[in-house]
């Protein structure tokens, strides 16, 4: 990288754009502003288009960029709608492959619901089973116990 012109005397410290040969007219206070200057003002910086993102090669001065500009709209124009139709295309392949991807899901969590209902009956089923014993044992349980309970008063009866 070139180092600025800097020019010294009396007590100033100024400093002019390393394009002065060029035709910059320039002047600052210090190497900040001159980083800053060529950065976004110069007009004797060499810059790529601004279509570079989308195709375009140019690399030009930036006092040049608008004629550029100007003279290849066309061909922004086309590199423009390029880009536009690769995205869209890639757009249109990632939504296809997350439907894909999600009807998958979709039919596997379906297969784990069908599971689940089917579980739920079988274990509703099993209940009901054991409900149905439940109520049997209880019954038997209640006839012994009446039985006990006519013996043993039968037992504990006094004549008359």
């Amino acid at each position: 990288q070139e180092k600025p012109l800097i020019r010294i005397g009396e007590g100033s410290g100024e400093v002019y754009c390393k394009h002065k040969e060029l035709g910059c007219a320039w002047e600052g206070e210090n190497s900040w502003d001159l980083e800053q200057h060529l950065k976004d003002e110069c007009e004797f910086v060499e810059v790529a288009c601004e279509f570079k993102a989308v195709g375009c090669s140019a690399s030009l001065l930036r006092r040049d960029l608008a004629k550029h500009g100007e003279a290849s709209t066309g061909e922004h124009l086309q590199l423009v709608c390029k880009a536009f139709a690769s995205m869209r295309a890639e757009l249109e392949e990632n939504l296809r492959e997350q439907r894909a991807t999600f009807e998958h899901e979709l039919r596997e969590r379906d297969k784990q619901i069908a599971e689940m209902r089917y579980q739920i009956t079988h274990l509703f089923e099993h209940m009901e089973s054991h409900n149905e014993e439940v109520l049997e044992q209880k019954q038997v349980s209640e006839s012994v116990t009446s039985l006990s309970l006519k013996r043993l008063n039968s037992e504990t009866a006094y004549p008359p």
